[in-house]
This record gives C-alpha cells, structure tokens and sequence, in this order.
C-alpha cells in the first residue's frame, strides 16, 4: 500500500499561496524495515491549466514539480510515481510524470506532472492507492495578447537596488508590455519601492517558491540556483499563450537592441528566421559606479563610468514561447519540444548584447564608457526616471533604500568560509554545479 508520510503547507506573507511536500513511501512487507528503501520526496509548486498543448484535450493540468533522485543518485522516472489524479469533480486519471531539467550534481531536479481531464477542473489532487491526497488550485493562464512579457529571476537575498531600478526603467522604455517578479526574499525598503513600480510599468511582483524543509536537511539547496527554473516557470505558464514574445533575465541583467527597441527588435528577427525559436543577446560584464547618496541617485550613477567587456559565448534570450515546453535560463540551444530540436540564433555584437552588470567599482570614473548607440537611449531611460523622482512617495520610497549591501558581504564571507573555494578557481565555466554561488 502507499501512503503519505509527511504533508506541509507553507503560507506566504505576500498573500495566500499553496505549496505542498509529499513525502512517500511503499510500505509493502518486503521494504517496511529495508534501512535502504529509497523514499522519494515530491515538491509540487503549482498547477496549470495548459489546453494550449493539448487541443484535443482542452482540460489537461500541468504540476510543476520538484524531486529528489534516487539513492543511486539517477533522476526519477515514471515507475517512481505511482499516484493519480484527481479533480474537483472526482474525475480519476493517471499521473504522468516526466523529467524536465536540473543542474548537474543537483540532488533535486526539476519535472512536471501531466493530468490529462476530460471535464472541466478547478483543482486537483494527487492521491495515493487508498485516495489521499492534498488538494491544489489550478492557476489559469492569462488570454489577452500581450507583445513582450519580462520574466525576471526570483529574488534570492536581494539588496541591489541600483542595479533592479535601472533594468526596470530600461526594460520599461525599451518595450516590455508587462513585468513579472518572484520574490523569495527580499529587504522591506525595496520590496516597497517595488510597489511602486506595479502600476507604472505593469510590474507584478509575486510570491516565489520555496520548498519547506525536511528534517535534516534543506531541499533548497540541492535545487539548480535555488529553483530558479520553477520560480521562472510561473511566469512561464502564466503567460505562455498571451505573450508574442518572453524574455527571461537576471535582475543584474539588461537585454538590450541598438535599435532602443527591444519589441521591435524581435519582430524583425522573427520576420527574418521564422524557424527560431529564441534570440540570444550575448553577455558583456560591466563595472559600475558605487551610487555614492540614495536621495540624490539617478541612473546616470550607474552609466557614468560603465566599463564593458568583450562579448563572451553566453547571454540571455527573448524566445517565443508557443515554441517552448517550459522556461529557458539562457538559451533554447539544446531544449526540445514535440521530439523536435528547437533553433537559436546570436544577435549580432552590432545589434544587442545582455549588459550584465556585474561588479561595482569604489571609486567612480566620471568619463561616460558605455557604447556610442545607446547615448540616446540613455538619455530617454534618465529622464524617465527623473520625472519618476517627482513624486513625493516615490521620493521618499527611495530616500528610504539602504546606502550599502546587507546580504551580498555576508554570502560572499560565507563562500570564502567553503572549503573547495580554496582548491579551484571559481569561472563562470569552473563554479559550483549546484547553487550559483556568484553575488
């Protein structure tokens, strides 16, 4: 017989939410006292309404889902999920569980959990042979048309605030129809300026995903980034059929076009390569200044000063996501969807790049380094922010930010403290496989 062992539910202070653990275990006589039976540990983040990839069955379900590996340390298969499910209207069918991604050396990886409904569903449960089971809403996606969509990275230990003002107000001026924002954790004053920001520019700032703990050990940090993909997922799913275009990208990433357009940008190269399914803008790391006063801030902080390096093999994408199983990181170079291949293409150095803004420099250069095409641009993204500046609340909102860092000094003191630290040299290629240990 199967059955649940452990069941969580953990609320957000953000608002109400639903996450779920299940943790089960086959107590057949053969494995009831086999100190190596290997339980398996199931996460389910959301779920999903997707008739969008199954027209012939317009009431199929996605999970989003999280596990760990088996003891032998192999990713889980279909024969490891021996649950059903089951919706509101008691409707049963079979869970068919599938492996999606995850980080190499990552215990826990990322799948998905497809329930194929005949009738309409508004909820549904995984249950057991004896037909327990916790009971999860259905998010439905979002149906009007939306040009370009931001999908932006969960905020992990977020203090940054230069670097998020200056993507948003350039994501903002550059085309993005609409924002959306995870938050893992983030410090107060921030998350206030941020609502701010949700009228303005069509941010919405969501509550991310965060896997409660097992006795004994934190699942989080056996996840790829800590559950990046599943936080990037939401947004995914949520916008998959409203968006024309989705961008994925770091909160210290910004995808820029030397058109200033970054909507327009990618109609052309959807015009040109229609087989693409996602446009990657190379890296340039930057070092910029140190913003010297909160009150006195402005982007111009930032840029004066901004020392860009080469291209490097890697950027950020806008895809389109009708072509897409699930979110990307970097790139669609490698993902598949419907047994097929799917296509990238470089932009070229001349027509974008992904500005990663990656190093703050203690003492500032006043000469402007940044690229002769986006001076204009510029000008536009700063004086938008200025008129912003004009608001009392907004005024006061950032007055109120801290002047230096809380969280990135102590992970970096933290990293320092790691004993392989001191073996490797830590690259972008040479880094730990599991948790993104770069802040």
């Amino acid at each position: 017989m199967l059955t649940f062992s452990k069941l969580f539910f953990i609320f957000s202070a953000f608002c109400v939410f639903w996450t779920i653990l299940l943790v089960y275990q086959n107590y057949s006589s053969k494995y009831r006292n086999d100190p190596n039976n290997d339980v398996m540990e199931l996460f389910v983040g959301s779920a999903h309404l997707v008739n969008f990839d199954f027209p012939n069955n317009p009431n199929t379900v996605l999970l989003s889902v999280m596990a760990q590996d088996t003891n032998d340390s192999r990713p889980r298969t279909q024969e490891h999920m021996p649950l059903s499910c089951v919706s509101d209207s008691n409707e049963k069918v079979n869970a068919k569980f599938a492996f999606t991604d995850g980080g190499y050396l990552c215990s826990w990886k990322n799948y998905e959990i497809i329930c194929n409904f005949n009738q309409p569903v508004e909820s549904v449960r995984l249950v057991d042979e004896s037909g327990y089971g916790p009971t999860i809403p259905v998010a439905k996606p979002v149906t009007r048309k939306i040009p370009l969509v931001a999908c932006l990275s969960r905020t992990f230990y977020f203090d940054n605030w230069p670097v998020l003002l200056t993507a948003l107000e350039m994501y903002a001026a550059s085309g993005v129809n609409e924002f959306d924002l995870r938050i893992m954790n983030i410090i107060k004053e921030i998350y206030d300026i941020l609502k701010l920001y949700e009228t303005k520019i069509n941010l919405n700032v969501e509550p991310g995903l965060v896997i409660p703990k097992i006795a004994g050990y934190d699942p989080n940090v056996r996840t790829a980034a800590i559950n990046q993909r599943m936080c990037y997922n939401e947004c995914f799913y949520k916008y998959r059929e409203a968006a024309e275009f989705i961008l994925f990208a770091d909160l210290d990433d910004v995808i820029f076009a030397t058109t200033g357009n970054l909507l327009v940008a990618a109609r052309q190269y959807h015009s040109l390569h229609p087989e693409v399914a996602g446009f990657e803008f190379l890296w340039r790391n930057a070092e910029y200044n140190k913003v010297s006063s909160t009150s006195s801030f402005s982007l111009d902080d930032i840029f004066n000063g901004l020392e860009l390096e080469k291209h490097q093999d890697v950027g950020k994408s806008i895809v389109i996501p009708k072509k897409l199983p699930f979110s990307t990181l970097h790139f669609v170079r490698g993902m598949q969807y419907k047994g097929v291949a799917l296509q990238s293409m470089n932009v070229t150095e001349k027509d974008g790049f992904t500005l990663h803004l990656r190093n703050i420099r203690s003492e500032p250069i006043r000469k402007s380094q940044y690229p002769e095409e986006m001076k204009f641009f510029m000008t536009t993204v700063s004086t938008n922010f200025l008129k912003r500046k004009n608001d009392s609340d907004f005024k006061k909102a950032l007055e109120n930010l801290p002047q230096d860092p809380f969280f990135a000094p102590q992970l970096r003191a933290s990293t320092d403290k790691l004993p392989t630290k001191k073996a490797v040299n830590l690259s972008y290629q040479n880094r730990y496989k599991c948790i993104d240990t770069h802040f």
